[in-house]
């Protein structure tokens, strides 16, 4: 994995735990919070697979 990728993972992980973003950016020293968002995978923050969010 790279490093990039192990940031991403854990800021995704971070934010969908509901770490506060400058708990976030503290720890991974973004200075911006639009450069720390754009670490987020947006498809790995849910945790409830699309069919069972339709009673599915």
């Amino acid at each position: 994995m790279s490093p990039h990728g192990l940031r991403a993972g854990f800021v995704t992980t971070a934010y969908r735990n509901g770490v506060a973003d400058e708990e976030i950016m503290g720890h991974t020293r973004h200075r911006s919070l639009a450069t720390m968002r754009s670490y987020v995978r947006r498809a790995k923050l849910s945790t409830t697979s699309p069919s069972a969010k339709v009673n599915l």
